[in-house]
């Protein structure tokens, strides 16, 4: 069966050469085998190639051809490839990647985050701690001095310190102290962001397949329909604070996490 990508991007505009180069890059941004940060690394890297290979038309031909051929918008796509200057470095290819979740990664990638909390961010993750974004928040806030106290000894960086900070208990949405079980839920959040990748991945791949001579009779209402539900119910299943229940100790309300996602919090608060 043949695996060729198919896309409504017109590729005969552009040089034979520059073309084949972009329909590989389309391609390995759909097939990467990577996860969390490799994941993002690996398709900001062939973002920001297919970027510099289009940096000579100046007709919006790079947003083009990501509408046309890439799972996600545009600003996705200028997120991405974010991460990969931001953190590429990090993540030597075909190492294990380090241990920071995607919603970090891009709260790191931002140009407003001082490369200090980068830096620490990465050090924390090198030394086996899972980096989440309540975590570099702490570490963005750590070294975001007021201007009034920028010449007080005190506010000198301690790596110590920071890491300190870093270890302290991690609190839901709502502002109330994680226990240990629960970050372990919210850490595991991560799988739920690669699932809805996929989800787009896979819808972008039906609507190609639909378009192609050979989809003609695919139902293309109905699947995209199914995986509009199918993402509207893994994101609201996302963890958002301590079971109201049982106060983040495990029951049966919660399946035993001692964690709720948003919803199901407001209907019990209702209740």
């Amino acid at each position: 069966m043949s695996t060729e990508l198919t896309t409504t991007f017109d590729y005969a505009s552009l040089p034979a050469k520059t073309a084949t180069s972009l329909q590989k890059r389309a391609a390995a941004i759909l097939s990467h085998e990577y996860k969390g940060l490799g994941l993002l690394i690996a398709q900001g890297k062939e973002l920001k190639a297919a970027q510099d290979e289009l940096s000579d038309h100046h007709d919006g031909m790079f947003c083009k051809w990501v509408d046309s051929t890439c799972p996600f918008a545009k600003s996705s796509a200028y997120k991405l490839m974010a991460v990969y200057r931001r953190l590429g470095g990090s993540c030597p290819p075909g190492g294990q990647p380090i241990p920071i979740l995607p919603k970090a990664a891009y709260l790191l990638s931002e140009e407003s985050t001082p490369e200090g909390a980068v830096k620490e961010a990465v050090s924390l993750a090198k030394k086996g701690v899972q980096v989440t974004h309540p975590i570099v928040k702490k570490l963005i806030e750590n070294l975001t001095v007021p201007e009034s106290d920028e010449d007080e000894d005190e506010c000198e960086d301690d790596p110590e310190e920071a890491e300190e900070e870093a270890s302290e208990p991690q609190k839901d949405q709502l502002g109330n102290p994680l226990p240990d079980h629960a970050v372990e839920v919210f850490a595991a959040e991560g799988l739920l962001d690669e699932a809805i990748c996929a989800i787009d991945t896979l819808r972008r791949a039906v609507n190609a397949a639909a378009d192609s001579a050979a989809g003609k009779f695919i139902k293309r209402r109905i699947i995209v329909s199914e995986l509009r539900e199918m993402k509207k119910d893994i994101k609201a299943a996302q963890p958002y604070c301590i079971c109201p229940k049982c106060s983040g100790e495990r029951c049966t309300f919660c399946w035993e996490t001692g964690v709720v996602p948003q919803r199901v919090y407001k209907q019990t608060m209702e209740d």
